[in-house]
């Protein structure tokens, strides 16, 4: 939060920032984007992986407590 500045006008100024830059000082900004975001598509699949084998896990205990 900005005391006394709305979020549209963070965005615009954020906006304008970006806009002046020149590629250069821009290729920091998006390699680290690009490092985030494989981060973050990294821990997502391990999530998914360990959802899909916790459901997997809950399936059988349903199965088997069903044939008890």
């Amino acid at each position: 939060m900005h005391p006394g500045i709305s979020p549209q006008e963070v965005l615009m100024k954020g906006s304008e920032m970006w806009g002046a830059m020149v590629d250069e000082e821009k290729v920091v900004w998006q390699e680290a984007a690009r490092t985030a975001m494989a981060d973050y598509k990294n821990k997502l699949e391990k999530w998914n992986t360990h959802k899909e084998q916790s459901e997997k896990t809950t399936q059988t205990d349903e199965t088997v407590d069903r044939s008890a």
